[in-house]
């Protein structure tokens, strides 16, 4: 097992493609990982859940201002104070992105 015994590992997509991706690789690599379907803009879990969270590649999939911020203020009430967030967001406009507009 790749985590400590009382690690408890969730996962949250609102596409159930990448769900099944998820539950792949978590069956190769032999742990166990609780997948759930939702909207980053409303997580089903209760208040003060996580002491940490990871959000990698999720934002710039959340359109619209008002919305990124109601799914950042939801990340933050379900962690646990104190709780720590790990977030990524991909940024169009670097240049490694330029010649992929220009192809299409």
């Amino acid at each position: 097992m790749p985590f400590r015994e009382d690690f408890e590992l969730w996962g949250v997509d609102f596409s159930g493609e990448m769900l099944k991706q998820a539950q792949r690789f978590s069956a190769k690599f032999q742990f166990e990982a609780n997948l759930v379907m939702a909207d980053a803009v409303s997580l089903p879990f209760g208040d003060e859940t996580f002491d940490w969270a990871v959000a990698v590649a999720t934002y710039h999939h959340v359109k619209g201002k008002t919305e990124r911020e109601t799914a950042l203020q939801e990340l933050k009430r379900v962690l646990k104070p104190g709780g720590e967030a790990f977030l990524t967001v991909w940024n169009w406009g670097q240049p490694r992105f330029w010649l992929r507009y220009k192809e299409n």
